[in-house]
């Protein structure tokens, strides 16, 4: 989970001006209600744990890396809400989720459309793994050119 988080803090800072103080900030949509919350909120405990333990060691590039959590529910119309909402209230420059698949397919264009970068940290499907291409995707760069 840090390895995960560290990612998605370094392609936040890869695309974006340092300010020295400002905390490097990244969206995080899971289950946080409904039948499956307890999924989420295990996956809300992952990255607090790797967060604090991220800027105990100074964060990244010295700056402390915070998390903004959007609630899908396990429901695409929910997590397309909640991913609106890190994006346009939030200002996420780097998501992570979707912890749900139905919930990652449905997100997928709103990221895209938005040019933020999607950590897919846990979510089931071949057509994942296809969409990288040969070779994985390239660093931060989802919609890249230049990826095969």
């Amino acid at each position: 989970m840090a390895f995960r988080i560290t990612l998605a803090a370094g392609c936040v800072l890869a695309f974006t001006p340092a300010f020295a103080a400002e905390p490097v900030r990244i969206g995080v949509t899971t289950i946080l209600s409904g039948q499956y919350a307890d999924r989420g909120q295990s996956e809300q405990y992952g990255v607090e744990l790797a967060l604090e333990r991220i800027n105990v060691a100074g964060g990244v590039l010295g700056r402390p890396v915070e998390a903004f959590y959007g609630d899908n529910a396990a429901d695409p119309a929910t997590g397309i809400a909640a991913t609106k909402r890190l994006i346009e209230e939030q200002h996420v420059p780097v998501l992570l989720g979707a912890l749900w698949t139905p919930v990652t397919h449905a997100i997928m264009p709103i990221v895209a459309e938005a040019k933020v970068p999607l950590v897919i940290d846990i979510s089931a499907g071949q057509d994942f793994v296809d969409a990288s291409g040969v070779g994985g995707q390239r660093l931060c760069l989802q919609d890249d050119p230049l990826r095969p």
